[in-house]
């Protein structure tokens, strides 16, 4: 156990400093009952005990009752019997094995867990409602006694708590430490018999001053609730509550359930960031160190988080990500509009540093030249290319970043752009096209305007690019060899594509059928 021996050798020491009324500093003798060994051995292990809790955000996937049941089996050494005495109660100990088995038995139950809570919120709702009907979640349902007479909350605020995370698996696949159920319930109540919308509209709730909580969520979450119920209980629903409802003619549910590119959980990490900069010159952006959610977000929100901010440039470096410009316009645009740039749309593959590096030594691009960036992305091939590289890129919250990272950049689709519109015509032109139909050749074949002649196109294609596409304008493309998985979310084969531009001169002086004519030969 880590800092045991520490604990124990405190203890086993004999005499204490402690000052006397001289302030001259003295000794006292070392009192047994001052520091209880077996008492502080426990303290220890309960803090890693319920720190791996925080890592596998149990408080949030398991029920109110049984979350209760678990926290008291780890906290009864802090009891004190009727008469006095302290209660004699051990803890797990905090061992490799003990630890794998708590967390396999903890995987091999989530989906019950799931359920589980679905079932806790079913038994808590108000069985005096006619609202309530039926065997099955509905649109709306009620949920008493969730304000006591005061108008403060009752004990059934973590019902809501549960009602919250369940939502929030549903839509995303992972449970939302930020949203407060108190903050939520007192703002209800606050503006009581008014809708409220709760995460970005997957519910709305509205309070009574009786103490009642009126909840409608959208079909497609009550059809949800209604199928982890039957998991519980199979033959005590009907079969029409597991069957997805037409949607409503109008208001609320009326519109298809779509997930937005941001996910909730990633806009409010994002809402409580701050940016810095390192002595090495690279931006830091964390959360606030007095955040509550500060270093306990599950494996599954740190993965949507990086997703996101993947797509701006930022790399993770344990708790922070990393940028190489300051991040904070382009994530304050991120939640103000609640999306990102699209992963892969059109099949747009992001590339990697090492990719992008391999791509630009193999076309050889020299120091010095005029270069085009077309679809500049998060900017992995321009950083990589001369200093006078001029960047296109279609994404509005990519181009801001590409300006934070000091590139002279234009948004727009290079499709539509003429080399009057950027610098003219360059000495070569780079890209990561995106794959879908014909949207790579078309960006090849426009970008042959874009280079001077004798300049060089070279691009990032699809493994079928070779065959598809042998040659432009009459001028054969070169390829490399393929290259197998280079895309970290993708398996993808691309290949290297170069092409370079004749001399008008060179390309007026071949004749027709490629003969000479006779008085040449002459």
């Amino acid at each position: 156990l880590p800092g045991r021996m520490a604990v124990e050798q405190v203890a086993r020491w004999p005499w204490n400093a402690w000052p006397d009324e001289s302030g001259l500093g003295g000794r006292m003798a070392w009192n047994p009952q001052l520091f209880d060994l077996p008492r502080a051995i426990n303290a220890r292990q309960e803090f890693f005990w319920f720190g791996l809790f925080d890592l596998c955000s149990l408080t949030n996937i398991l029920p109110q009752q049984l979350w209760e049941q678990w926290k008291a089996t780890f906290t009864a050494w802090r009891g004190i019997s009727k008469g006095g005495e302290r209660v004699v109660a051990g803890i797990p100990p905090f061992e490799r094995a003990t630890v794998y088995g708590a967390l396999s038995l903890i995987e091999s139950h989530r989906a019950n867990f799931f359920s589980m809570r679905v079932d806790a919120l079913w038994r808590a709702l108000s069985p005096s409602h006619k609202t309530n009907w039926g065997g099955a979640f509905h649109k709306r349902f009620i949920l008493d006694w969730m304000y006591n007479d005061h108008g403060t909350t009752t004990d059934k605020e973590r019902v809501f708590h549960d009602l919250i995370n369940i939502c929030s698996t549903i839509m995303t696949g992972a449970e939302d430490p930020f949203t407060s159920a108190y903050s939520e319930l007192r703002h209800a109540r606050e503006h009581h018999g008014e809708w409220i919308e709760v995460m970005g509209g997957y519910l709305r709730i509205k309070a009574f001053l009786k103490g009642t909580l009126h909840v409608e969520i959208h079909p497609s979450i009550s059809t949800r609730l209604n199928v982890a119920l039957s998991y519980l209980h199979p033959n005590a629903l009907p079969d029409e509550a597991t069957i997805k409802p037409p949607l409503r003619k109008s208001g609320f549910g009326s519109v298809e359930l779509v997930k937005t590119q941001i996910a909730p959980q990633v806009r409010s990490y994002l809402r409580d960031c701050v940016q810095e900069q390192q002595p090495d010159g690279l931006w830091v952006l964390r959360q606030r160190a007095a955040s509550y959610t500060s270093g306990r977000l599950s494996g599954a929100i740190k993965s949507m988080i990086d997703e996101s901010l993947s797509q701006i440039g930022g790399v993770r470096a344990g708790d922070v990500h990393l940028f190489d410009y300051a991040p904070m316009d382009v994530v304050s645009e991120i939640v103000a509009s609640g999306k990102v740039p699209d992963k892969v749309s059109h099949q747009f593959y992001a590339t990697s540093t090492e990719l992008a590096k391999e791509f630009v030594e193999w076309v050889g691009v020299k120091e010095g030249a005029i270069c085009y960036e077309t679809s500049a992305g998060t900017g992995s091939i321009a950083k990589q290319m001369p200093l006078q590289t001029f960047c296109v890129e279609i994404d509005r919250l990519r181009a801001m970043a590409l300006d934070k990272m000091g590139f002279e950049v234009k948004q727009a689709d290079f499709l539509r752009l003429a080399p009057s519109d950027l610098q003219g015509v360059a000495d070569v032109v780079l890209m990561n096209p995106p794959y879908a139909g014909r949207a790579w050749q078309d960006h090849m074949e426009h970008a042959v305007q874009f280079v001077r002649e004798g300049g060089t196109i070279g691009a990032i294609l699809p493994e079928g690019a070779p065959r598809k596409m042998p040659s432009i304008a009459g001028i054969d493309v070169v390829y490399s060899e393929p290259k197998k998985n280079r895309f970290k979310d993708a398996s993808v084969t691309v290949v290297f594509a170069k092409w370079v531009k004749c001399h008008a001169t060179v390309l007026g002086q071949v004749p027709a059928h490629g003969q000479m004519p006779l008085f040449q030969a002459a």
